[in-house]
């Protein structure tokens, strides 16, 4: 009867030896995955893809979207209409409805840091070519330049003859400024003109 037990007990033994060797030949044949990642390229939305490598691993292959304009990661993008980029929440700019990048933004509606100092300033009253000099540190003479070019542009009307005109800001310059605030309003020579145009009205009020 003990014989009977010890040959018992061999078999159940052997048995197991045979499924640790299985284990063993599975573990050598298993698929092994490996992880790459890398930055997406310009105007590719990044994801995933699997490759098969030659001794039988497959390599997961990740590729890491970011803006395409400040190279930020971001857990949001948007496409610029004009060109197709990524574009992070502070990369996006909003004109008619429709996203836009800086470089397509300035093509489809082009201002120059120059003029958008000038626009500031017609904006808050200042109109005659002295005051606007004074407070945004252009010259005289290119301040008169720039005032021709946003008239061309329709973001500012003159009205009246010779010395007595008057310079106004249209719906288009609002417009524009309003856009290119996401642009140059961060700079600090244009921090600095609207803290002197404010305290300019301050004293005269």
């Amino acid at each position: 009867m003990g014989e009977k037990v010890n040959s018992l007990d061999l078999k159940r033994l052997l048995e197991k030896l045979r499924e640790v060797e299985k284990k063993i030949e599975q573990k050598q044949t298993h698929v092994v995955l490996e992880e790459t990642s890398t930055i997406a390229k310009e105007k590719e939305w990044g994801g995933k893809s699997y490759i098969q490598q030659t001794n039988g691993g497959v390599v997961k292959h990740v590729r890491i979207p970011v803006c395409d304009i400040c190279g930020r990661i971001s857990e949001k993008f948007s496409s610029c209409t004009q060109c197709r980029k990524k574009l992070c929440p502070d990369c996006s700019i909003v004109y008619l409805t429709k996203i836009f990048c800086i470089e397509c933004l300035q093509e489809l509606l082009p201002l120059t840091k120059q003029e958008y100092k000038i626009l500031i300033a017609i904006f808050h009253g200042i109109n005659d070519n002295g005051s606007i000099s004074k407070v945004t540190k252009i010259d005289r003479e290119e301040v008169n330049l720039h005032k021709r070019s946003l008239k061309e542009k329709g973001f500012i009307t003159v009205k009246g003859f010779l010395f007595f005109t008057q310079t106004q800001i249209s719906e288009k310059g609002i417009e524009a400024l309003y856009v290119y605030d996401r642009i140059y309003g961060k700079d600090e020579d244009v921090i600095f003109l609207e803290s002197e145009l404010r305290r300019s009205i301050l004293e005269k009020n």
